[in-house]
């Protein structure tokens, strides 16, 4: 229950704080902020009802798409970031782009090509795109800062 409550929570906020709030530039007074919280809440909780209802094929196909799209798309953005100083905004948002698209393609169609998992060749492919659309931009300003730096002199 801890983990579904706290799933639900997350959920809630990224719609309501990513979604909202960044893109349309709005500040909300707290009596609308808890309003639009619990009827966002009650739509995620009925859409997964309907999609228990679905069946398990479903379920499965979710959590395959939601594992390998972190895998494929959310992966190497960090690892180039982290490790290469020339990694761009461009080129990050070029490689998720790529690999969101290529693998949701894969996961739905069922296309595994000599059949590995598409998320291990789409994770490849998000980081020669990156890497090829960052080399070809202009390198994003204040990227050598204290994340960089920090997270590999702690380990």
């Amino acid at each position: 229950m801890s983990t579904m409550d706290s799933q639900l929570h997350v959920a809630t906020l990224a719609l309501i704080h990513d979604l909202y709030f960044k893109l349309r530039g709005v500040r909300l007074e707290r009596r609308k902020m808890l309003m639009w919280s619990r009827i966002i809440t009650i739509a995620i909780v009925a859409a997964s009802f309907i999609a228990s209802i679905l069946g398990g094929s479903f379920a499965c196909w979710a959590v395959s798409v939601a594992w390998s799209g972190s895998a494929a798309v959310s992966a190497p953005v960090p690892l180039l970031s982290v490790r290469w100083k020339r990694m761009g905004r461009a080129g990050a948002i070029a490689g998720m782009v790529i690999g969101a698209i290529g693998d949701l393609t894969c996961e739905t169609l069922g296309i595994y090509l000599w059949g590995v998992p598409s998320y291990f060749i789409w994770f490849f492919v998000n980081l020669l795109v990156a890497m090829v659309v960052s080399l070809f931009t202009k390198p994003s300003e204040g990227i050598e800062t204290y994340s960089r730096r920090y997270l590999w002199s702690s380990l």
